[in-house]
C-alpha cells in the first residue's frame, strides 16, 4: 500500500510542483480550505506521508471536494493514516460515496480519531 502512495506521489510532485503550480508557506490543515485544488492535494500527501492523525478530519471533509483528484488522494492519505476506508470508493456514484463520509464521520464523532492518534503516537503501526 506505502509503495503505491509513494508512486503517486511521485507523479504529482513531477506534474504539479515541477510545473510550479505550488505556493507559500500555508499550514497544512490551512491548505485543505485552499481554492487551489493542487494544494489541496498536496495537503493529503503531506498528511499521509507523515501520518498525521489530526488530519484525518480534513481529508474526511475533502472526500466531497468537487475536484476529483482532491478525493482521490485525500482516501489515499486516509487510508495510509488509519488503514480504513468505510467502503469509500473514489469511482462509486456520489450517492454511494456519500454513505461511506457518512461512516467517516460518524467514526470521528466516536472519537475513534484518538485512537488512531495515540496509535501513532506510541509508534505503533494501524
Amino acid at each position: 500500500m506505502a509503495y503505491k502512495l509513494a508512486i503517486v506521489t511521485a507523479i504529482y510532485f513531477v506534474l504539479v510542483l515541477g510545473s510550479g503550480c505550488v505556493g507559500g508557506e500555508a499550514s497544512l490543515y490551512q491548505k485543505f480550505q485552499a481554492e487551489d485544488p493542487s494544494l489541496r492535494i498536496e495537503a493529503a500527501l503531506e498528511a499521509a506521508r507523515v501520518r498525521d492523525p489530526r488530519a484525518v478530519s480534513y481529508l474526511v471533509d475533502r472526500l466531497e471536494d468537487s475536484e476529483p483528484d482532491v478525493r482521490f488522494f485525500s482516501f489515499q492519505a486516509l487510508k495510509e493514516i488509519t488503514g480504513k476506508t468505510m467502503g469509500w470508493q473514489y469511482y462509486d456514484r456520489p450517492a454511494l460515496r456519500a454513505v461511506a463520509v457518512s461512516k467517516w464521520r460518524q467514526w470521528l464523532r466516536q472519537g475513534r480519531e484518538d485512537q488512531v492518534l495515540q496509535s501513532n503516537d506510541n509508534g505503533g503501526g494501524i
